[in-house]
């Protein structure tokens, strides 16, 4: 079948050639972040051609290609199960993103991959969002260390009464245990906020200590602006030490943002905004050039940034590549609708959920 198919994305025949896997790599990575793209939008005969064509590379790219594949699909909702099943089973870098964040797998999947795979797909199993009572109690059955103590920690984990007992137990004789027990609670009052945004609670927003936090789950790749082609030219060493000029004199506010948006200057924005907020700048550029573009909203909002101020930004740096003037539109609007509660809620969660960085 893959040999006799051939499509508007890639001829799976010429892979079969002598030079084929040569190019495999390059297509797997630019297949499958097209199709992260596009997925929402994808006819069922689209996602089926998708589908058959990225599991055709997966047979032939090595564990580099397939993890830039997982990583990819892992938050999409429409990633084609089969691929993103067969994901879950493979090594542990290859099944990492899909374990923890694919809404796609089901509980029997992951029951199966606890079952047939080691300790280091279980640990990525616990970091998962949701997990229900019947993987929960699996993986308390069977796994130890690490696993447990993020399991321990996962405040959306439904845990039964017994399973929760057998933390209790542990956490008893061990302090890390015990100290995700407690870490499990505020997660829970955290989560309470979505419900709640008016509570007290989301006063009490450090922003400095939840991005360092964050920061710990980032892989340490993704923080290296030199490999992303959206803010590789940017010389960001240079606008944080005019930045931290500027706040010296108390003349870094919305006023040099704004001029600085204004004539594209990307990096002094950055730099300038991170020394604000207390967050790294690093983590910072890699959020305003993404196209998940709510989650630094609710900074933004936060930080309560005028509406003319989160215009600019849009058309600045990456966005103004990546963003069309309908799509500035429309996020300007979604700003000017959010509530700076809300966006307190959202933000406390970012140290359980993680943010979303391209």
């Amino acid at each position: 079948m893959y040999a006799a198919l051939k499509t508007e994305l890639v001829d799976l025949k010429s892979l079969d050639d002598e030079n084929g896997h040569g190019k495999s790599d390059e297509l797997v990575r630019h297949v499958s972040s097209l199709f992260a793209l596009t997925s929402e939008h994808c006819t069922d005969e689209q996602l089926y051609t998708y589908d058959v064509v990225l599991q055709r590379l997966a047979d032939i790219v090595d564990v580099s290609g397939r993890a830039y594949a997982s990583e990819k699909l892992s938050s999409l909702q429409r990633a084609p199960y089969a691929l993103i099943r067969r994901f879950a089973f493979d090594v542990i870098k290859v099944a990492g993103p899909v374990l923890r964040k694919s809404p796609v797998l089901s509980d029997q999947d992951l029951l199966d991959v606890s079952d047939e795979r080691g300790a280091d797909h279980m640990l990525a199993i616990s970091c998962r969002k949701d997990l229900s009572v019947a993987v929960t109690d699996l993986l308390i059955h069977y796994a130890h260390g690490p696993v447990l103590m993020q399991l321990a920690a996962n405040g959306r984990a439904q845990i039964s009464p017994k399973g929760m007992q057998v933390l209790q137990h542990l956490a008893a004789n061990d302090v890390q245990i015990a100290q995700s027990l407690q870490q499990r609670q505020s997660q829970k009052e955290r989560l309470h906020l979505v419900k709640n945004p008016g509570s007290p609670l989301a006063k009490e927003l450090n922003l400095s200590e939840i991005m360092r936090d964050l920061e710990t789950q980032i892989p340490a790749e993704k923080l290296d602006l030199s490999r992303n082609p959206y803010l590789a030219r940017y010389k960001f060493e240079a606008s944080a030490k005019r930045a931290q000029d500027l706040q010296k004199k108390s003349r870094l506010n919305e006023t040099s943002l704004l001029r600085y948006a204004g004539h594209d200057q990307f990096a002094d924005v950055i730099c300038g905004i991170a020394l604000m907020s207390g967050i790294s700048y690093k983590i910072l550029a890699c959020m305003m050039s993404s196209l998940h573009w709510e989650q630094v909203l609710c900074l933004f909002k936060v930080m309560r940034f005028s509406d003319r101020l989160v215009s600019e930004l849009l058309c600045c740096g990456p966005w103004k590549l990546r963003l069309s003037r309908n799509q500035c539109i429309a996020i300007l609007k979604h700003y000017r609708q959010m509530s700076v509660e809300q966006a307190h809620a959202k933000v406390l969660l970012w140290s359980r959920d993680g943010i979303i960085l391209d």
